[in-house]
């Protein structure tokens, strides 16, 4: 079902005023900036912000982890940011992806809720653009088993979806927050949509500050369509701090890539 391993050379993720939302350092801690304004996700909901979201585990080939977020679209395949996994090669230890399942990150470990990845494809197209937000960010990752028991993928969303602007959408991840501590707590939001960017981007601006902020990277945006839940668009980047505009690569645009894997 999947392509080739995506095997470029690693390129270290850095917190830049355009891409704050990439993936958040794993040994930050005290941080007061997760999803900014959302509230923890509890094991009785049964939304996608529960059943859907999966986080990552980065290790770069110098033992190096970060925290990155996703969404599960198989019952053992996820999507996420091309940045989050872009050079890391999870098959032959010159680094390292895995996906933790429950509501944090350090109960997950404990638990031993942790599969790892086998396969990493970026969209062809992406490149890294250093302190910019590139396009085509968007990636697909097989995991070595399926999801645990009690996750569901979710849909994606069609080239016919419409999401009008002021609409609101649901984002979750496991990133910091302002009023939070470090990553790797489940968190999620309503926020409002925009619009699109000219690179056709989904962008997220919410008057009330709620938003995506760093280690949601990847982490996805869900719609509501005919009272299904589908995944429209994953977090690409932001602004520092916290507070602005937030750009999701848009799924609808990219269904050709992960229809193809």
């Amino acid at each position: 079902m999947f392509g080739k391993k995506f095997t470029t050379q690693f390129a270290l993720l850095t917190l830049t005023l355009i891409t704050l939302t990439n993936c958040q350092d794993a040994s930050t801690s005290g941080s007061h900036l997760k999803i900014r304004s959302g509230s923890e996700v509890t094991w009785q909901q049964q939304g996608p912000e529960a059943k859907s979201t999966v986080g990552l585990i980065v290790r770069d080939r110098y033992g190096r982890e970060s925290t990155c977020s996703s969404a599960l679209i198989g019952p053992d395949v996820l999507l996420t940011a091309a940045h989050c996994i872009y050079g890391i090669d999870g098959i032959d230890g010159m680094g390292q992806v895995t996906a933790f399942f429950g509501l944090d990150r350090d109960t997950a470990i404990a638990r031993r809720q942790l599969i790892p990845a086998v396969e990493l494809i970026a969209h062809p197209d992406y490149q890294s653009l250093g302190m910019e937000i590139a396009p085509h960010d968007i990636a697909v990752i097989r995991l070595r088993s399926e999801a645990p028991v009690g996750y569901e993928p979710i849909a994606l969303a069609s080239r016919d979806s419409t999401l009008e602007p002021g609409a609101q959408v649901l984002l979750a991840g496991y990133g910091i927050t302002e009023i939070g501590n470090d990553s790797g707590t489940l968190r999620y939001t309503l926020a409002t949509y925009v619009g699109k960017d000219e690179l056709g981007r989904l962008e997220i601006n919410d008057l009330w500050r709620r938003g995506a902020c760093s280690g949601d990277s990847g982490g996805p945006l869900f719609t509501t369509v005919n009272g299904r839940h589908e995944v429209a668009g994953v977090l690409s980047g932001g602004p520092i701090p916290c507070r602005g505009v937030n750009f999701y690569t848009s799924v609808a645009e990219h269904l050709d890539f992960i229809k193809s894997l």
